[in-house]
């Protein structure tokens, strides 16, 4: 008989969210099959960075968080999957926060025991957003407050592109404000633009952030193209563009490099704008 952790997983990788997602299948694949085997120790994110991101052996998880932000994608596409195509499901894989080891299990609930709870938790969910944000639209911005976005989080397709340039923007982040250079908005708070395509003017209010620096990224014929744009919060007016170029891989080190060049830009630029 087959086992239904692994029809589970089959149904979940041959459906309509995870079609064109060939890494987060293979990520959820590897997580499944590691556990199944009772080899928890192996689920980590180096070993996830090596063996489904094809990292190398000099591969850091602390320079390079592209298995991070895979796994949070990773679960919003698994939340979506049970709110839709997977409702009806009889087992059930989901990925827990703060780790890699997924956890499979029966549904807990009939469809309308789901469905109703589903209903009445995204109302309230609904309405605390509703209010949060008319709350968040009623703070006035600093001057010091700066939010970092990867373009296609506004611009493009986010779709399943490469996340080179959603972790670039949390590196650029975090050197920002480990420098002192200015008060950036925290990680986890950008996170539920992801998906959003949200207009800079609206998400600078939610945010109270006055200023926005959007980091996108290129690659074309072997060389990284980075592209950042410092925009006014409130009237969406770009206050300075700058490029920079970079021939090769992206690689950790590579991203650190770019991430201090661009913190070393604003910081030059602000000093200019003042």
């Amino acid at each position: 008989m087959h086992d239904p952790a692994r029809t589970a997983l089959e149904k979940i990788e041959a459906s309509e969210i995870f079609a064109s997602a060939d890494r987060l299948r293979r990520f959820l694949r590897f997580a499944v099959e590691a556990k199944l085997a009772g080899q928890e120790s192996q689920i980590k994110e180096y070993v996830i960075g090596r063996e489904v991101y094809d990292r190398d052996e000099q591969y850091d998880p602390r320079i390079d968080p592209i298995v991070r932000v895979e796994a949070r994608r990773l679960r919003a596409k698994l939340e979506k999957y049970y709110q839709g195509e997977g409702l009806t499901d009889p087992i059930r894989i989901d990925l827990p926060k703060g780790s890699y080891v997924p956890v499979i299990g029966a549904a807990r609930e009939p469809r309308s025991k789901r469905f109703l709870w589903w209903a009445v938790a995204s109302g309230i969910l609904l309405l605390i957003v509703v209010v949060g944000a008319y709350r968040r639209s009623q703070q006035v911005a600093t001057d010091e407050m700066i939010a970092i976005v990867p373009a296609r989080w506004l611009w493009s397709d986010t779709g399943d592109l490469s996340s080179v340039d959603e972790s670039l923007a949390e590196a650029v982040a975090a050197e920002l404000a480990n420098r002192g250079i200015a008060r950036v908005i925290g990680w986890p708070s950008m996170l539920r633009y992801q998906t959003g395509h949200k207009p800079v003017r609206e998400m600078a209010a939610e945010l109270g952030a006055a200023k926005v620096l959007i980091v996108s990224v290129r690659d074309k014929q072997g060389a990284t193209r980075v592209t950042v744009f410092f925009m006014d919060g409130k009237s969406d007016q770009k206050l300075w563009v700058t490029d920079f170029s970079r021939g090769g891989a992206a690689t950790p080190e590579a991203h650190a490099e770019l991430a201090r060049l661009i913190a070393n830009e604003f910081a030059a630029k602000r000093r200019m704008l003042k």
